[in-house]
């Protein structure tokens, strides 16, 4: 399977349908955080409408910026004109990733994005890390996950949900390692 991660330096995603077997690339304006040869460093429209090798992808996963389109962001960012360009931006790399792979899914935190026809909502804690925060996936022609646990456990972690203001914050909060297995074993089965 040929899969693209856009929006992702940090590799995981990618490295991991790589572990499975798939021809997996993963796209960003920031270099491979490890340095992996298996990335492209462009714009993501770039690399949906210009394929390596010419060879269409089979499955599209984008972790478009989410700053201006959190809810958790309402305070400073409703109704501004970062947040109106934010969506119209993240809707039309939707219909660009739908147009160039027949399943997709864009990841966001709980913002006021609304594409796709089915929306899962995940958290750390049903993939085995102990931490709590929502994370949203807007999916197209993709099965939602199947969590590893169904029950929230008690003492959770909201190291990352509470992170405090950082320059590496959006970076670090950003980093989703516990979605790169089930992703890759679950949807790199289809």
């Amino acid at each position: 399977m040929r899969v693209l991660v856009g929006c992702e330096e940090s590799g995981y995603i990618r490295s991991e349908f790589r572990r499975f077997g798939h021809d997996a690339w993963s796209c960003d304006l920031e270099p491979a955080a490890d340095g992996s040869p298996h990335h492209y460093e462009c714009d993501i429209m770039q690399a949906i409408q210009y394929p390596y090798h010419g060879q269409p992808w089979d499955l599209i996963i984008c972790h478009p910026p989410c700053t201006y389109m959190a809810v958790s962001g309402n305070r400073w960012h409703a109704g501004t004109k970062e947040r109106e360009g934010a969506i119209a931006w993240t809707r039309k790399l939707w219909r660009a990733a739908m147009s160039a792979a027949p399943r997709v899914c864009f990841e966001q935190p709980v913002s006021v994005l609304n594409v796709g026809p089915r929306r899962q909502t995940v958290q750390p804690w049903m993939f085995g890390v102990m931490e709590s925060k929502a994370t949203v996936l807007h999916l197209y022609n993709l099965p939602k996950l199947v969590p590893w646990r169904e029950e929230k456990p008690d003492n959770l972690s909201e190291r990352v949900w509470k992170m405090g203001p950082s320059e590496q914050r959006s970076r670090m909060r950003g980093h989703l390692p516990w979605l790169a297995r089930p992703m890759a074993e679950q949807w790199g089965a289809l």
